[in-house]
């Protein structure tokens, strides 16, 4: 272990990589786009069409937990009958 720890203190000694001009000109313009764009999360329309993904995702698995849950008690009881 002690040869591995040295080799990660000398990858962390190593200094950043600089990421090409032109990606990162991209990120920038990205970013202050992004930044720009107003936020959808002051009305209501915006809260409902960012959120019911969540819904739709905590009910579905919900719904496969408790099928899940069924067939494993059901299947656990018809072995001990």
């Amino acid at each position: 272990m002690k040869a591995r720890d040295d080799d990660v203190l000398a990858l962390r000694g190593l200094p950043p990589l600089e990421p090409a001009t032109e990606w990162a000109d991209i990120v920038r313009r990205r970013a202050h786009a992004e930044l720009a764009r107003p936020s959808d999360l002051r009305s209501l329309r915006g809260r409902i069409g960012l959120g019911w993904p969540r819904v739709i995702v905590s009910v579905a698995l919900t719904l496969v937990i408790s099928g899940y849950l069924r067939w494993a008690i059901e299947s656990a009881s018809s072995v001990y009958r």
